[in-house]
């Protein structure tokens, strides 16, 4: 965790692929847990709410509130679509019937299957769906050693919705490289098993053709298969008071800008 923002209001933190933003064990230490820690050490009130939970793959930037007030004005303007998130991920196309444009918008409706702790596209009018967008850039496209063909996306979230990108993705025949839970999802839906992206093994984990090496992929810090990165937040913060103001933190490159 490395604190990249901080004021008498907020604290904007990188979390790495594989930290917890919020655990609910106390055996698993979490992003939450840690910022509390460090409050109480400063002797400052322990408050801390998180805006934007990241699941635990994925890196990039994490938003927290430090009192009620702030958690209650930002959670209403990330409702209202005014705090814009976007991501980047390198994804493999699986099968024939996978199509994609250099840039594009989805819309779907998400059902989370809490047995499996995945969400699938529903049709419209399923129970307990819930609508999801997103818009998408190709940046980049490359080829692995078996010619399976790779693109780096940027994706803005215009909703958040569980396991939104990967299921979005994989049923329009695309996986994260290295995504084993969503894999068989984008097989169906490139309907070419015969194509495949990559086996599993006896623990159900990808093993992906030779070539595509990590180094090879530009993005954030640690953006590397089986990865989502949380590329850039805009948001302003006192809105509508005397103290407003307006952040657009990026990654460069080689630093966070704002």
């Amino acid at each position: 965790m490395k604190v990249i923002f901080e004021d008498e209001k907020m604290i904007i933190v990188e979390k790495d692929p594989g930290e917890l933003t919020q655990s609910g064990k106390v055996s698993e230490p979490d992003l939450i847990s840690r910022l509390q820690v460090m409050r109480k050490q400063r002797k400052e009130p322990p408050f801390i709410a998180v805006l934007n939970r990241l699941d635990r793959p994925v890196g990039g930037l994490v938003l927290f509130a430090k009192d009620s007030k702030t958690t209650a004005r930002l959670t209403e303007q990330m409702k209202a679509g005014r705090i814009h998130k976007t991501y980047e991920t390198w994804v493999m196309k699986v099968g024939n019937t996978a199509t994609e444009t250099e840039a594009g918008r989805l819309e779907d409706f998400l059902l989370k299957d809490g047995r499996t702790n995945k969400s699938a596209v529903v049709p419209e009018g399923t129970k307990d769906a819930k609508k999801a967008i997103l818009e998408y850039k190709v940046l980049k496209r490359a080829h692995d050693a078996a010619g399976h063909e790779l693109l780096l996306l940027r994706i803005h979230l215009l909703t958040g919705r569980h396991h939104q990108i990967r299921a979005q993705l994989s049923s329009r025949g695309f996986v994260i490289l290295g995504d084993s839970k969503y894999l068989d999802d984008a097989r169906k839906s490139g309907a070419d098993a015969s194509q495949s992206a990559g086996t599993s093994n006896a623990r159900g984990e990808v093993k992906q053709s030779a070539g595509a090496s990590d180094a090879g992929m530009p993005g954030i810090p640690q953006l590397r298969r089986g990865q989502i990165a949380l590329y850039s937040v805009e948001l302003t913060i006192g809105e509508g008071t005397k103290q407003e103001r307006s952040f657009n933190i990026k990654w460069d490159g080689e630093n966070w800008t704002f």
